[in-house]
C-alpha cells in the first residue's frame, strides 16, 4: 500500500501542474481542457485513495 505522503506529495505535483496550466497565457482553452483532463482524473483518483 502506498503511503499517505507518498499520495500527498503525488496530490501537491498534479495540483502544481493544474495550477500552471491555468495561469499559461499561451495555451488556448481548448488545448488547457486537453492537457487538465488527465491530470484532474489523476487528482480525483489520488483523493479517494
Amino acid at each position: 500500500m502506498i503511503s499517505l505522503p507518498h499520495i500527498e506529495a503525488a496530490l501537491s505535483a498534479v495540483d502544481a501542474e493544474i495550477k500552471a496550466l491555468l495561469y499559461n497565457q499561451s495555451l488556448s482553452l481548448t488545448q488547457k481542457d486537453e492537457k487538465m483532463l488527465p491530470l484532474l482524473r489523476e487528482s480525483k483518483v489520488l483523493k479517494q485513495s
